[in-house]
Order: C-alpha cells, then sequence, then structure tokens
C-alpha cells in the first residue's frame, strides 16, 4: 500500500520532546503567531483575498496566479521566519489560505494530503494554523493519531480518495482526536496522517493558514493519476513554485516525468487501524 518500508526516523524537531511526541502520534500542536503576526495575515487576506462562492475554499482553486503567488510569499515569508528555529533541516515550499464560510455544508471529510516527496526515504510537514480560536462549532480539525505509521499511503492528484466508508463509524468513535487551537496556534503533522475537519456553525469566517514544509535537500513529487488509466501514477519531479503555477486538476505541464508506478493503495481496514496504534506504542 504505497511506501510501507520506511524504517528510519528522520528527525523533524529540534526540541526533543517535540520531536519524540511527532514521531509517536504524527502531529503536534505548538503556539505560533504572534498578535501582530495574526493582524498582519488576517490584512493579507482581506486585502489580496479572493472569494469564492463555496462553503469551503482554498486558493489553489484559485485560476489568479499572481494573487497565489503574492499568499505564497508573503504570508509563507511569516511562517518561515516562526518554524525556522523549530525545526531540523526543513524548508518552506507551499502555502495557502483554507477558509470555511458559516455553513453546515462546509466540513471537510477524512483525507490525506497529496504526497509532495518520495516517501521511501523521507517526508513533509504539513501546517495549519487558524486566525481564531477553533472549536467543534466553527470548524476545528480531527486528526487519526499514529497514521503516519506503516502502512502508508500515496495521495495523488487531481482527486484522490480514501475508501473508507465502512469504518467511518469506529474512526470517529475510537481514533478520531479533536484538534482544539488557539488563534495563532500551529498544527503541525506528518503529511500522511488522516485528518478531517468540522462544519463552521458559527457565524465567523474561519480562516486558516495551511504551508507545507519538507527537508531542505529533498526533491518534491507530484504523483498524478489519469483518470483514463487509474491504476497507474505518474511521478513527477517539481519545483517551489508549482504550488502557485499549476492549476488544480491538471496533468503537469512543465514538469519532468520521473516514471510510473502502480497504484497500490487499497481500502482501509481494521489492520491499517491496529498497526497504527501499535505504531504509537513504540
Amino acid at each position: 500500500m504505497g511506501s510501507n518500508s520506511q524504517s528510519m526516523i528522520m528527525r523533524s524537531f529540534v526540541d526533543s520532546r517535540l520531536a519524540e511526541q511527532f514521531e509517536r502520534e504524527g502531529f503536534v500542536v505548538i503556539p505560533l503567531l504572534t498578535n501582530d503576526d495574526i493582524e498582519q495575515v488576517n490584512a493579507i487576506y482581506h486585502n489580496f483575498g479572493t472569494r469564492f462562492e463555496s462553503d469551503w475554499h482554498t486558493d489553489m482553486f484559485s485560476r489568479d496566479v499572481d494573487y497565489r503567488r503574492a499568499i505564497h510569499e508573503r504570508v509563507g515569508a511569516i511562517f518561515e521566519t516562526r518554524l525556522k528555529d523549530l525545526l531540523d533541516g526543513y524548508r518552506y515550499c507551499c502555502g495557502n489560505f483554507v477558509v470555511k464560510e458559516p455553513s453546515p455544508n462546509s466540513a471537510v471529510p477524512l483525507h490525506q494530503d497529496w504526497t509532495i516527496v518520495d516517501p521511501s526515504v523521507t517526508r513533509s510537514l504539513n501546517v495549519i494554523c487558524p486566525l481564531i480560536d477553533t472549536n467543534e462549532v466553527n470548524g476545528q480539525l480531527n486528526v487519526v493519531p499514529g497514521s503516519h505509521h506503516p502502512p502508508s499511503r500515496i495521495s495523488f492528484g487531481p482527486s484522490d480518495q480514501i475508501q473508507i466508508e465502512s469504518l467511518l463509524p469506529e474512526i470517529k468513535e475510537s481514533y478520531l482526536t479533536a484538534v482544539r487551537q488557539n488563534a495563532g496556534d500551529a498544527l503541525i503533522y506528518d503529511g500522511r496522517v488522516l485528518h478531517s475537519s468540522e462544519a463552521n456553525r458559527s457565524d465567523q469566517t474561519r480562516i486558516c493558514f495551511s504551508a507545507g514544509f519538507i527537508p531542505n535537500d529533498a526533491k518534491l513529487r507530484h504523483y498524478y493519476r489519469d483518470p483514463q488509466n487509474p491504476s497507474v501514477l505518474e511521478v513527477f519531479e517539481i519545483t517551489d513554485d508549482f504550488f502557485w503555477k499549476h492549476t488544480l486538476g491538471e496533468r503537469p505541464k512543465d514538469a519532468r516525468l520521473l516514471g510510473m508506478m502502480a497504484d497500490e493503495n487499497v481500502p482501509i481496514t481494521h489492520a491499517h487501524l491496529e498497526a497504527w496504534a501499535r505504531g504509537r506504542m513504540t
């Protein structure tokens, strides 16, 4: 099921306590942004933010390349500054706003973010930071602790859907952890960790910034599955500007094709849940 042979531990945090928790659980939550940072990021959103009609939206769906680049660079610089002394040898590679409008239809189902590195040799760190306090009413995030442990999977574009429906009630009851964050707190998680978010049933828009970090010496990748050839994944080497240039859903045009691989992802089973739980115990 994707890359299951990874045995090395790749240290991600300078602080040993955070590093140990991250290796075990696959995520940590830390205070990150100052009040001035929050005001600055809010101002960037309201001055530059592209408006969408959907209840949940992200800049990745915008076709305004200049806007996407501005957000990537302006807000990304703030996060890069705050995280440079916390992360152990990681660099910023992508970032965008992720927004929930007040709506019962704004929930995001359990999913895995795109795989953006070769997971057999390294990993990516993803960061989600809300600009307001979050809770079960306004769209808090949930994670499946330990779901970065083997067996893992490759998450691909343009649309990767985890086959998990039959286990969802049990996962929600026994495996899903709610993550409450204060404004400016960063949820930092391994890119393989399964996560979801609640609907925003408040009367206030929930604005988050999402950022990706990879090891300094890692090469970025994009895994693409052609809807006409669903058994195969195309593997591309990409550059950082891919994330603000690329049109979501399209096959990469200016990226280097490294090769093809079989799509070995399989439905999530009890065996996965049990393996992830064991991984948290080691």
